[in-house]
């Protein structure tokens, strides 16, 4: 059963306006793009590892995706948290193309593709420091002391997996996502033995200390709001200078219209430089006036604070 849901990475959700709204020519730009080409990639790889999840019986496993706790001063987060009456499953799923060789001997991970050779941290490293603080975090909870097993899980199939070093221990941790299911069936059996535990009590209790990730264009890029396009974008053009006219949106350049284009501005807003918007903000970034910025903000979003202080969020 799946407690917590999958949603589009809030950084994907940042880059994808900063590519809307920042000037192609900006020194930043190309850069942006890579790196939102780069997390969709990622982000398709956990999708597709998603649908193998779905073929598991519904009752096996409470699920959790994009799992962020904190330990200590810091912040760890999971790409898939599986849990079971007798155990429990850290998935690090990754989505490359190439060879990727896992070296225990050095701890790290080396791609090559095209010609080229990359190292990264070793996610075998990373999924081991993941299950201990989890294991901290159970017994800070007084929550049942689960036994964590943890994969990393390629989800690109013609992705060629290598090892150097500890060959049996790599060779275990690490799957294909077409054999993730075989892989928790094998963990099941080996486990059928163990105690039980109810899940309720950790069921809430994770979904109570998750905490969502809060970036902007600044924190995630340095970019400033002074060097973001402002205005309606047209959804057919894509110029950012459509006028409200009679309860309408109107593009001087294509003469597209749309009743809702605005909407789209308001969530790069509220997406690049705050969690909240007011109407003074909205009359600045949608060029529009104070009257309708009110009737746009109030029948779309939900509102806290009066007069000038009040302040508009997603619903």
């Amino acid at each position: 059963m799946i407690v917590k849901k999958r949603a589009v990475p809030r950084k994907l959700q940042v880059l994808e306006a900063l590519i809307r709204r920042l000037p192609a020519s900006h020194s930043k730009f190309p850069s942006i793009k890579e790196d939102y080409a780069r997390r969709l990639t990622g982000y398709h790889g956990e999708r597709q590892v998603d649908f193998h999840l779905s073929s598991l019986p519904p009752n096996s496993f409470l699920i959790f995706h994009d799992l962020r706790l904190s330990h200590k001063q810091y912040y760890f987060q999971m790409d898939s948290f599986l849990i079971s009456e007798k155990f429990a499953v850290i998935l690090e799923i990754k989505n490359v193309t190439g060879t990727l060789l896992f070296d225990s001997t050095f701890n790290q991970l080396i791609r090559t593709a095209d010609g080229k050779e990359e190292g990264f941290q070793s996610p075998l490293v990373q999924v081991e420091s993941q299950r201990r603080k989890l294991l901290e975090y159970f017994q800070q909870n007084k929550l049942p002391l689960l036994p964590i097993e943890s994969f990393i899980v390629v989800s690109n199939p013609r992705t060629i997996i290598k090892a150097s070093g500890n060959i049996e221990d790599i060779s275990r941790k690490v799957i294909h996502s077409e054999y993730l299911t075989e892989k928790l069936n094998e963990v099941k059996s080996h486990y059928a033995k163990s105690p039980s535990y109810s899940l309720e009590k950790m069921r809430i209790s994770l979904l109570d200390s998750h905490t969502e990730e809060q970036v902007n264009a600044y924190t995630l890029k340095g970019i400033r709001k002074s060097e973001i396009r402002t205005g309606v974008q047209c959804p057919d053009c894509k110029t950012f200078d459509m006028e409200r006219v009679h309860s309408k949106w109107i593009c001087p350049y294509c003469k597209s219209e749309s009743r809702d284009a605005h909407l789209q501005a308001i969530a790069d807003y509220l997406l690049l430089f705050a969690p909240s918007i007011t109407n003074h903000e909205c009359q600045q970034f949608l060029h529009i006036d104070r009257h309708t910025a009110k009737r746009l903000l109030s029948k779309n979003f939900s509102a806290k604070g009066y007069s000038n202080q009040r302040r508009y969020f997603n619903n």
